[in-house]
């Protein structure tokens, strides 16, 4: 069983680095200056939609599809605000740490429902496509 919570933590905590440098990359461009260039909305998506699959595949449950399509989003948001917090970008950031906060839920909270809704879809659709008898 503690196995068990441990891959699915690691899984999540791969799947939700991989989506905050999702959002941090369609937020904040600007600091990734040797691949700089607007992610446009059609390439976001399907991103997510990999996730999900992958999650899906990995744990091919509804209860698993739930837990996934909140955690790896919530997991993304804490890695995209640890790039955003970092000291090499901190310089950059002028403010209290509550405005921080306030700046990047403005900024990343239609990423968060998009990874939601695309996460969950996918791995809805994940049970049918996987399914173990």
């Amino acid at each position: 069983m503690i196995v068990d919570i441990g891959r699915l933590a690691s899984l999540y905590l791969m799947l939700g680095s991989v989506a905050g440098f999702l959002f941090f990359y369609d937020n904040f461009n600007y600091y990734c200056s040797p691949f700089s260039f607007d992610m446009p909305m059609w390439a976001l998506v399907p991103a997510f939609v990999l996730i999900g699959l992958l999650a899906g595949y990995i744990y091919p449950d509804i209860v698993h599809v739930m837990a996934s399509a909140v955690f790896i989003p919530l997991a993304g948001a804490a890695f995209c605000f640890a790039i955003f917090a970092s000291p090499a970008l901190a310089r950059d950031i002028v403010g209290e740490f509550s405005d921080w906060l306030f700046e990047l839920a403005k900024f990343i909270l239609f990423d968060l429902v998009l990874a939601c809704l695309a996460i969950f879809s996918a791995g809805f659709v994940s049970l049918y496509l996987f399914e173990t008898e």
